[in-house]
């Protein structure tokens, strides 16, 4: 079992490069990091594209929704400038575009950010043979219900909001959720949303496997040493495994939890 937290290049290596591009994948993949995140919307001509934005106004000086524009009026749009004049040039990159970059050279934890999108994305994905190396992930039950239901062999990662493990009544609701959607991991809110709580509890996942190695137990956090150490109010068998995932990349390679 793992014992320190997963590292993630949160859309690349974001920090220091423009988010979500090839750029910037490409340099976290040279980084000691044990995943890359990324984000697909899709055009209005139907082409899947890796951008976090429901609009290309933030990392662009183009503007408008990206379901409103095509591929050919996106591929247009400098990714890169906005992050420094070194970048211009980058684009708005597509989703087949970043799995042949990677080719399972490091694992790739996709969000779905629009209900809907889940059967193309499989399709892409089994194109490049990456369900293997490609975790499925969003806020949205309802997208990794269809997710499910298109690719039964995917792993699906349900991301929780902010106020998931405020209490338990919430905690135990986001459980039920991924339950019942078909999700096999848990996310739960970042680091400083806890810091703001006053608690010590690193962005792990609040699931633990049973002796078994099958059979999980889930618990809500009330309290910790920081070190993903937790004390559990309460506990239950559950079919979610245990997957820490933590660090995100924003800003620079830095020490975390082990």
């Amino acid at each position: 079992m793992r014992t320190r937290p997963m590292l993630i290049a949160h859309r690349g290596f974001s920090g220091r490069y423009p988010e979500n591009t090839l750029r910037a994948f490409r340099e976290a993949m040279k980084l000691p990091v044990d995943g890359i995140e990324l984000d697909i919307r899709r055009t209005r001509d139907g082409v899947l594209v890796v951008i976090h934005d429901e609009t290309v106004d933030r990392t662009t000086f183009g503007s408008g929704r990206v379901s409103e524009l095509t591929w050919d009026e996106l591929r247009q749009l400098d990714a890169g400038a906005w992050k420094g004049e070194e970048f211009a040039g980058e684009r708005i990159p597509r989703l087949d575009e970043v799995l042949e970059l990677v080719n399972g050279q490091t694992v790739l934890h996709l969000e779905i950010k629009e209900p809907g999108t889940e059967k193309q994305i499989a399709e892409t994905l089994r194109r490049y043979d990456a369900i293997g190396w490609v975790k499925l992930a969003s806020f949205h039950p309802v997208a990794l219900k269809a997710a499910r239901q298109v690719a039964p062999d995917a792993s699906l990662v349900l991301i929780g909001g902010p106020r998931i493990g405020a209490d338990d009544d919430t905690f135990r609701q986001f459980v039920r959720d991924a339950l019942s959607n078909g999700a096999n991991a848990l996310v739960r809110p970042s680091f400083r949303h806890h810091q703001r709580a006053g608690a010590l509890l690193p962005p792990t996942l609040l699931v633990h496997r049973g002796m078994d190695g099958q059979r999980c137990r889930v618990g809500a956090p009330v309290g910790g040493d920081g070190r993903g150490r937790h004390r559990l109010r309460f506990s239950r068998p559950c079919g979610v495994r245990l997957e820490p995932i933590a660090c995100r990349l924003d800003f620079s390679v830095r020490a975390c939890y082990k």
